[in-house]
């Protein structure tokens, strides 16, 4: 691929596979995870072919972004695959299995906003601090050369977002600012060779009450995401157990040392939660419930979700781990037919992920930033399943032998349901194929899964979780 592209100017390769690489020089072997032990499962996350590592560190060099669109049916690799878009800056794209009458909008709108989003082309980034702090190593989809501070990006995008840690080198005077630069040089889409500079001032201080005061919820989710999917590629002679006890104890520390410093007056029998991090514990089980961690989950699944937490921003994340669960049939319900439209996609309030949120005779639509699913109950009224799919019944729903799309209608529910998924897509910017949850369907399966405050085979229940982590920090306190 690097060939087609002239290595002094850079550029972008958007590579469609429809199936496994199995001839020529980057041929790959099929292998499946099914049966295995937990440790050969993680082994099946890194990449079989080092040969492709080489060249996307050739193409990183070179300033050629890599960018992967998987339109297979089945297995193709995705562990072995991601390597050339990881390294160069590029971006995963998994429609499997693929349906053109189902996918090819979202296939159409992917590649349309890679185009058209902001975006930057070789671009080179430095992280600089001040006295006391030194850059430990960086997080995402970039490329750094031995021996040099610099980061390379053949492309870099709103869609992303590099983790840059920071280690303490000596200790700080309290009262005192700390300062953090990022210098961006890179080449916009006029062809203009250009610099973007952000600096940060931080007070430092030695109360640890106005560290957890200031602490921010995304970006620790995002950081412990992060942790996480390094772990999975990096430990590969562990098991996904222990994968699974690095998010836990990361959670029993923190909240640890906020009762202990912050809160030790209090009754040891209630479990105490800093107000800026109460949802912790919550996205934490979300991320011990998700496609890295939880148990019977396809390598190319397990792959895909560690390329997604690899590289995408904080405000990405949140909704990747806890998606939002409308209740559309309220929605339905309070507007009429002379206000067929929706507000915008943020004005929403998603319910508790629970099946308790779900209302008999009602439809909910579960959205996460990728992919969003319409929920119909069984006694749903047989005029509203009309309105909006056109069939007459939740049987004859069940009976349709392809998946159900939505078909342009001329009835106001129908309006409403389109109006709302477009001012989503836009607010998250993602096409977000639209998946009707029908009964014994994989798309009800995902749907149920995505419920995460429930008790289910991928983990206990979010009390539960709550219990667990409270009798964790007390048998820490001792």
């Amino acid at each position: 691929m690097v060939p087609l592209l002239d290595p002094r100017t850079g550029g972008k390769v958007h590579a469609l596979i429809a199936g496994l690489p199995s001839v020529g020089v980057h041929a790959l072997k099929p292998r499946e995870a099914a049966g295995l032990g937990e440790k050969d499962k993680l082994a099946y996350l890194t990449s079989q072919d080092n040969t492709l590592r080489s060249l996307a560190t050739t193409a990183a060099d070179h300033m050629v972004c890599i960018d992967i669109a998987v339109l297979a049916q089945g297995y193709v690799d995705i562990a072995s695959l991601s390597d050339l878009a990881t390294t160069t800056g590029g971006t995963v794209y998994a429609y499997t299995p693929y349906n053109p009458l189902m996918d090819f909008d979202q296939l159409v709108n992917d590649l349309s906003w890679n185009v058209a989003r902001q975006q930057g082309l070789e671009a080179v980034m430095r992280v600089r601090c001040s006295s006391g702090l030194d850059v430990e190593s960086y997080s995402g989809h970039c490329y750094r050369p031995p021996n040099t501070p610099d980061v390379y990006l053949p492309a870099i995008d709103c869609d992303k977002a590099l983790l840059a840690r920071l280690n303490l080198t000596e200790k700080l005077a309290a009262g005192s600012e700390a300062y953090v630069q990022a210098a961006l040089l890179y080449t916009n889409v006029a062809g203009q060779r250009v610099i973007r500079v952000h600096t940060l001032a931080l007070q430092v201080t030695d109360n640890i009450s106005t560290v957890f005061k200031g602490a921010d919820l995304d970006a620790q989710i995002c950081t412990l995401g992060r942790r996480v999917a390094q772990a999975l590629v990096a430990l590969v002679q562990q098991t996904l157990g222990a994968c699974r006890e690095l998010v836990s104890s990361a959670v029993v520390a923190t909240l640890y040392a906020y009762r202990r410093y912050c809160a030790s007056s209090s009754s040891a029998v209630q479990l105490i939660l800093p107000e800026a991090l109460k949802l912790l514990p919550l996205y934490a089980l979300s991320l011990l419930k998700g496609a890295g961690l939880k148990d019977n989950v396809k390598p190319d699944e397990r792959a895909l979700w560690i390329s997604q937490m690899g590289c995408l921003p904080c405000s990405r994340v949140g909704p990747l781990l806890y998606p939002r669960l409308l209740p559309l049939a309220r929605l339905l319900a309070e507007a009429h037919e002379g206000n067929g439209t929706a507000l915008d996609g943020g004005a929403y309030e998603g319910l508790t992920l629970s099946s308790e949120s779900l209302e008999a005779g009602g439809v909910s639509l579960l959205e996460n930033g990728y992919e969003a699913i319409l929920y119909l109950d069984r006694s749903v009224a047989p005029q509203l399943l009309h309105d909006l799919l056109g069939v007459p019944s939740y049987d004859e729903l069940s009976r349709v032998p392809n998946a159900v799309a939505l078909v342009p209608r001329e009835s106001w529910p129908r309006r409403l349901l389109q109006d709302l998924l477009t001012k989503i897509r836009l607010q998250r910017s993602s096409w977000m194929r639209l998946r009707v949850a029908r009964k014994g369907d994989p798309a009800e399966s995902a749907f149920f899964n995505m419920l995460v405050e429930d008790r289910s085979t991928a983990g206990m229940s979010y009390v539960e979780y709550l219990c667990q982590i409270h009798r964790l920090i007390q048998n820490k306190m001792g």
